[in-house]
């Protein structure tokens, strides 16, 4: 197991508003968000935290983010004497912003294609302008990450940043601002936080500390998420997905993502599918297929989540998966017929993130996954 890394993210759990007030931070600032925080007021009300006379406003971020548009952004606001940025939205919003952050304070001319290798990975380092992130959705954890994914619909490839100095200084974790998701996205997004806790517990890299907050964040999400439909405006069942959000985030800067995510990374560019989905309907067969090669993390796992055997907790997966519709949801992205699986398949195998999987998989092993986990 790999030693552990401190995490330099200031955490605030407190109302917005206050805790920007508290934080803010000397010089010009950028706003990182969406149009629909612009059109429901909240960008207003920012700016009566913060002077307007001192911030500029970027709302036009959408879900997975693509790269071309990053790039023309980019150009827009190099010759801006920006000291920090603030994001205000969900894991796309802090991902732009994190792109702003590198790439800005580089204060390069070139294209940012240039930076990212073959594979999609950046070539790059930065200073990188201090990011106050402010997440609006509780699944990507990436207000305390030091990654951000940016995506080419062109090019069908999903390009990573990795680096310390992306890393958001200050996140202000208010649940209320959650709540103006519907169902359908919270579940989307609380998908991708299951996601990320198991990814980071069945991981080569994973240590004491990334598994602990890994089942930390796992036990508050099964408690949670089962109620959110009924309850969709519970500000504890919003906090308690929010905080589990936060845990899987930590996880992962420890180990990055695994099998799962190297799976879900061409379902998005080919089909549109959201990350959450993509990278969560193999979990109940991906949980089966590390069991042949578990060594004892599992097995604990299952017994810290409450849970008499393996058997007995992979059989509440299967259950609660089967309950939240996730296959149904997902097969609406997907073409009719099955040979889709085969097309893409070898897409499907993204080194760096599937030789993390606690057991190694083969190409037979992938195919398999996902077409147990959908049509079986």
């Amino acid at each position: 197991m790999n030693n552990i890394h401190y995490m330099p993210t200031k955490l605030i759990f407190d109302g917005w508003r206050k805790s920007l007030k508290d934080n803010l931070i000397n010089g010009n600032c950028l706003l990182v968000t969406t149009p629909g925080f612009r059109k429901r007021g909240l960008v207003d009300e920012l700016c009566k935290v913060v002077n307007p006379d001192r911030i500029c406003i970027h709302d036009k971020v959408t879900a997975n983010p693509e790269i071309y548009d990053v790039s023309n952004w980019l150009d827009y606001y190099k010759n801006e004497d920006f000291k920090y940025i603030i994001s205000i939205g969900g894991g796309s919003t802090i991902d732009v912003a994190k792109a702003f952050s590198f790439f800005l304070a580089s204060n390069s001319s070139k294209d940012i294609l240039d930076d990212f290798n073959d594979k999609g990975r950046s070539k790059g380092k930065s200073n990188a302008y201090p990011i106050i992130a402010i997440p609006t959705t509780s699944g990507s954890g990436s207000e305390v990450t030091p990654f951000a994914t940016l995506w080419g619909k062109r090019s069908h490839k999903k390009y990573s940043l990795c680096h310390d100095s992306i890393r958001p200084s200050i996140a202000i974790l208010d649940p209320i601002l959650t709540t103006t998701l519907n169902y359908e996205s919270s579940l989307i997004s609380a998908l991708d936080l299951i996601s990320h806790a198991f990814e980071s517990i069945w991981n080569r890299n994973a240590n004491s500390l990334s598994i602990l907050n890994a089942t930390n964040s796992l036990s508050l999400a099964f408690k949670a998420l089962p109620k959110l439909k009924e309850n969709i405006n519970d500000i504890n069942l919003r906090s308690q997905l929010q905080v589990a959000s936060c845990l899987s985030g930590m996880a992962i800067s420890t180990t990055k993502t695994s099998l799962a995510h190297s799976i879900s990374y061409p379902l998005t560019t080919h089909f549109g599918i959201p990350h959450g989905l993509a990278s969560s309907f193999t979990l109940p067969k991906l949980f089966k297929f590390n069991l042949a090669e578990d060594d004892g993390r599992l097995v604990k796992l299952s017994e810290q989540l409450g849970y008499k055997s393996v058997v007995e907790f992979e059989l509440f997966l299967m259950d609660l998966f089967i309950d939240l519709e996730i296959n149904s949801i997902i097969k609406s992205y997907l073409p009719n017929n099955q040979n889709w699986i085969e097309s893409i398949c070898d897409d499907m195998y993204t080194p760096e993130r599937a030789e993390n999987n606690l057991r190694a998989p083969k190409t037979e092993d992938i195919k398999a996954l996902v077409y147990q986990s959908l049509y079986c």
